[in-house]
């Protein structure tokens, strides 16, 4: 029948999470090699079939049907597997337990074989909530079981205890057993509507259902304070939350995706489900009381959190502020403050859920709490701004500007959603340390022996931590000198970032200064500085100077130049020279400016007049003078990793070439991008002359930064 039937699925999909966690375990342990990696993916997609299969059939809006299949599918599979791995723990081979195995569990929690890693039942339970968003009859009770603070016993015994054994109908292939219902599907079938049922009689669903519609008078319990030590914690949620404060980042990045995933299902729920849990405000305080004897007389799920023990003490942080109805977005913006341990794509996550908390939760109206906050993320940001400086002063020196660069780059980029980054298969993977085929850094863990991997982490630990502290001054103080680190944190849009351009080919009478004006007065620029534009203030692509940066310098977008742009040259001083092209070499002035590399081409048309073909900040320019040729100038343009380079030059290729790896080191490449133009002068002086323009300028340009840098990372030391 369709009761065997859903049963059957149940414990197939148990049988592929297990075999799904062993495949994790193999790549874990470096056994294997890419064939262990390919049975993971396989694995994974196998599950992720069944799952979609399984929402399909929840999604027929039969109720019987869902009601049916959701019943079945926590039994035996959602409760005693996923929730309950967050429990107990499973063991591999522990002398005297016969086959089973390793111990992981803390001491004194209950071990059993049908149990998952922390990281892999974390891992599909945020698939599951990924797969059935919309099936509330599955949904509401695993929401309910996972973050409601206290439950009745009848509920927590369905996670602590062993799954149920498979039927013997399951797999089988002869007539004689693959008959009608099995005696456990009846066990568990409808409950008859003739008479009121008692709680304790009640299915996994409707038990649920009874509790939230009863939170203060029969179903209540005392949540106005925590369990004492060495009391019994009758939820699953403290060890669920306990995992914010786990060794493993991974585990808080999927903390973190599961959290967001109910609330974005919220709408699905009963009212009033997410407010209890935390994740919404509470219209009303409710003083719940203690559960009626009926629903507590047999409590078989013991969860110990044993005083002095690593675990323990995770469960203790957790019970810590578990009376404050904050407590979910306190422990959250603790786990910031442990961000040297995190992964970058694990602090992108949680700041992105601390926001999400913080708007919700409705903050601002909670003085003394908007105070605690304030203090906690100060805590964290204090923390990443000394680790920060301690760079800053380190081996790196000249360099550290650009790495500062290329992370604000970053920082200011898109980062993958929440969503993304706890479905991705690298949450089963053990984190690399150092640069791995595939894997971007956010991702990684920096190399042990390197210096500039550590330093860029740091960095981009101190940005997202400030832009979550001027979102918060934002939404909880209402400080309107906060809008002033708006532009900082936010991507421009591309289409206002620069003016239009007008391009026009070389030589033509569309060059002119009338025809060049008449296509818009914010093309023309004078070479005094005298700029007709009125809004271009944005900064280079890739330079790390956008506005609000501490490397931000108002003189190198202030006279408004572009490449294709028509300018007036004026009394500028210059030096003629000859530009290396993919076209073929063309003369050019390099214009002496003191902030930028601005190399013109005469207009022949409109004396006095240029096109602008080379711009780049003076700052991010390394000059070389050919050791082979005295005439010949090497210049090195080094941008944040996918900017785009000056229109004239070529990407370097450390790999290739007589002087691979002149310009930068492997490591340094990885996130940067490099430009590289010859210029060819007329005699050895003026090659010099401009060498020593560009060196001299970019010496003292980074040195007025990087006093403003220390100033800025100071400024969140103290």
């Amino acid at each position: 029948s369709w009761r065997t039937y859903f049963i059957h699925l149940a414990c197939h999909l148990r049988e592929l999470w297990l075999g799904l966690d062993v495949a994790r375990e193999r790549v874990s342990t470096g056994g294997g090699g890419e064939p262990a990696m390919l049975a993971l993916q396989e694995a994974s997609e196998q599950q992720q079939d069944l799952l979609m299969y399984i929402s399909d059939v929840l999604g027929l809006e039969n109720p019987a049907l869902s009601e049916a299949l959701a019943e079945r599918m926590l039994q035996y599979v959602l409760f005693p597997v996923l929730l309950g791995s967050l429990i107990t723990h499973r063991v591999d081979h522990v002398e005297g337990i016969g086959s089973s195995q390793l111990l992981l569990a803390p001491a004194n929690v209950r071990v059993a074989k049908d149990r998952l890693s922390p990281s892999c039942a974390l891992y599909l339970l945020h698939q599951v909530f990924d797969a059935f968003s919309q099936a509330r009859a599955l949904l509401q009770p695993l929401v309910a079981v996972l973050l409601l603070p206290r439950l009745p016993a009848t509920l927590l015994e369905h996670c602590a205890g062993p799954a149920p054994p498979s039927p013997a109908t399951y797999k089988a292939t002869t007539a004689d057993v693959s008959g009608p219902a099995s005696a456990e599907a009846a066990a568990v079938g409808p409950l008859d509507d003739g008479a009121p049922a008692s709680p304790g009689s009640l299915g996994l669903c409707a038990l649920v259902e009874h509790v939230l519609q009863n939170p203060s008078a029969e179903m209540g319990m005392d949540n106005s304070r925590p369990p004492d030590k060495g009391e019994e914690t009758c939820s699953v949620r403290a060890h669920f939350l306990a995992q914010l404060q786990s060794s493993s980042d991974t585990c808080v990045l999927l903390v973190a995706g599961v959290i967001y995933a109910c609330i974005a299902c919220g709408r699905m729920l009963t009212p009033g489900l997410l407010e209890r849990a935390g994740l919404w405000p509470r219209q009303s305080q409710v003083v719940e009381k203690d559960m009626p004897a009926s629903l507590t007389s047999e409590v078989v799920c013991k969860f110990p959190t044993p005083p002095g023990s690593e675990y323990g003490a995770k469960i203790e942080e957790v019970e810590s502020v578990a009376d404050s109805p904050f407590e979910l977005l306190l422990l959250v913006v603790r786990a910031l403050e442990r961000h040297s341990a995190l992964r970058v794509v694990v602090i992108q996550a949680l700041v992105h859920l601390a926001s999400n908390l913080t708007l919700g939760l409705e903050v601002q109206r909670h003085a003394e709490f908007k105070v605690t906050l304030r203090d906690a993320v100060g805590r964290a940001l204090r923390s990443a701004a000394r680790h920060v400086r301690s760079y800053l002063h380190g081996s790196l020196k000249d360099s550290f500007l650009d790495v500062f660069a290329e992370e604000w780059e970053l920082h200011c980029a898109p980062h993958a959603g929440i969503k993304e980054a706890s479905s991705n298969i690298r949450c089963l993977i053990p984190p690399a340390n150092g640069p791995a085929p595939g894997c971007t850094a956010e991702w990684t863990f920096p190399a042990s022996h390197s210096e500039r991997q550590h330093a860029a982490k740091a960095i981009q630990c101190l940005l997202l931590l400030r832009r979550f502290q001027a979102e918060l001054l934002l939404q909880v103080e209402s400080d309107a000198s906060a809008a002033a680190l708006v532009p900082e944190v936010t991507l421009p849009d591309p289409a206002v970032r620069l003016a239009p351009e007008v391009t026009q080919p070389r030589g033509s009478g569309d060059a002119s200064p009338s025809r060049v004006a008449r296509a818009g007065s914010d093309a023309r620029v004078t070479a005094t500085g005298q700029s007709v534009s009125s809004s271009i203030v944005a900064a280079f692509p890739g330079s790390g100077g956008g506005i609000g940066s501490p490397l931000y310098i108002l003189e190198e977008v202030a006279d408004g130049y572009r490449e294709q742009m028509a300018i007036e040259l004026g009394r500028q001083d210059r030096i003629v020279c000859a530009v290396a092209t993919k076209e073929g070499r063309r003369t050019q002035y390099l214009v002496l400016h003191p902030f930028l590399l601005l190399l013109v081409q005469p207009d022949l048309v409109s004396p006095g007049w240029a096109i602008v073909r080379t711009l780049a900040p003076v700052r991010v320019v390394e000059s070389q003078v050919d050791r082979a040729d005295s005439r010949t100038l090497r210049l090195g343009v080094r941008l944040a990793r996918g900017a785009p380079g000056p229109s004239e030059s070529s990407a370097y290729d450390p790999t290739t070439g007589a002087e691979a790896g002149s310009w930068l080191s492997a490591d340094e490449h990885r996130g940067s991008s490099l430009y590289t133009l010859t210029l060819s002068f007329e005699d050895t002086k003026r090659c010099h002359c401009a060498d020593l323009h560009l060196s001299n300028r970019r010496k003292e340009v980074r040195a007025q930064l990087r006093r403003r840098l220390e100033a800025f990372v100071d400024g969140f030391c103290s």
